[in-house]
């Protein structure tokens, strides 16, 4: 239930139009390598304002808890759905891609990325949003860390290889 409700907010979230303000963009740009800020700016302005949000969320997180975030901490947070870029889907092809990928079996997302066009493999993208990302973080020279964990952010806490007490806060920050 609280997935969903998740989804139904960032759905509303997603209509409004506004660009983060400028003082926002300056935070997280402090955060970003240069090639990272160059995928960061590509995001819609409602995923911008998104990753503000639970970055913002993990610093305050972070601190509450004693543990320490290193840039690379911070970036992850920050660029965790870059992959969504790949599929270059709006707001409501994004809702039908999300209802379709409860229906679609997952072995069918991957065939359809690896041989469908169209809107089948730009639901395929989006699906593998976090493998893309990962991809593309990696051709931006970023830290390992930042790669690792836009790859396993919607992995299970057992599969993650990186630190469990950071993917926990970074999970926890982006669930609210």
């Amino acid at each position: 239930m609280q997935e969903i409700f998740h989804l139904v907010s960032r759905f509303f979230g997603s209509l409004d139009p506004r660009e983060p303000s400028g003082e926002d963009i300056a935070w997280a740009h402090s955060f970003l390598l240069v090639k990272e800020q160059a995928i960061w700016q590509q995001l819609s302005a409602a995923d911008r304002r998104h990753s503000i949000a639970v970055t913002k969320k993990v610093v305050a997180m972070g601190k509450e808890l004693s543990v320490m975030l290193s840039r690379e901490h911070i970036a992850a947070s920050l660029l965790h759905d870059c992959g969504k870029l790949v599929s270059n889907l709006g707001t409501f092809q994004r809702a039908f891609a999300t209802i379709a990928l409860l229906v679609v079996p997952a072995a069918q997302i991957v065939r359809w990325q690896e041989s469908a066009s169209g809107a089948r493999l730009r639901v395929a993208q989006y699906r593998l949003h976090p493998e893309l990302g990962s991809k593309l973080l990696a051709a931006a020279g970023s830290d390992t860390f930042t790669q690792r964990w836009t790859l396993e952010h919607h992995k299970p806490p057992e599969k993650w290889t990186i630190d469990r007490t950071l993917g926990t806060l970074l999970k926890d920050c982006d669930d609210d």
